[in-house]
């Protein structure tokens, strides 16, 4: 029973980081978007570039491959043509130079890890014009962290 409910926990932290993925990814793919002016007269645009995202994490290669699986077959993905996911798999004392260094999509690890990182000014807070729309807590987990300073 207990590998039974191993299992479907394990199944719930890979749903919960990809809908935070998803999330994520969609504001990295919006926002530059909302400030832009066509020219007035705007070339026909051919089609869209593959994206591949940049993903930092310490999480497992087997949690990364079952994201990477069920992300890019998903509708978003195509939607948004995200065609590659580049995982970077650094120790976590590089980090701070990893995010400094190369332009990161997105930042996977567990709660405590992105706390600490929030706590130590690494990450900007998203603005609540995209975060609004997104649930406290799914299937019981959280899905925002609030960081008092």
């Amino acid at each position: 029973m207990s590998k039974i409910r191993e299992k479907v926990e394990r199944e719930k932290v890979i749903d919960v980081i990809l809908l935070c993925a998803i999330i994520i990814s969609t504001a990295i793919i919006i926002i530059p978007h909302l400030a832009y002016e066509p020219p007035s007269e705007a070339l026909v645009p051919g089609p869209p570039s593959e994206i591949t995202l940049k993903i930092l994490t310490n999480l497992d290669v087997s949690i990364q491959y079952a994201i990477r699986n069920s992300f890019l077959v998903s509708p978003y993905a195509d939607d948004n043509n995200i065609a590659n996911i580049q995982w970077l798999s650094p120790g976590i004392s590089t980090w701070r130079n990893q995010l400094e260094s190369n332009p990161i999509d997105l930042v996977l690890c567990p709660w405590i890890t992105g706390s600490w990182m929030g706590l130590e000014g690494w990450f900007e807070p998203m603005p609540f014009s995209i975060t609004s729309g997104v649930n406290e807590t799914i299937a019981g987990a959280p899905m925002k962290t609030y960081l008092e300073r």
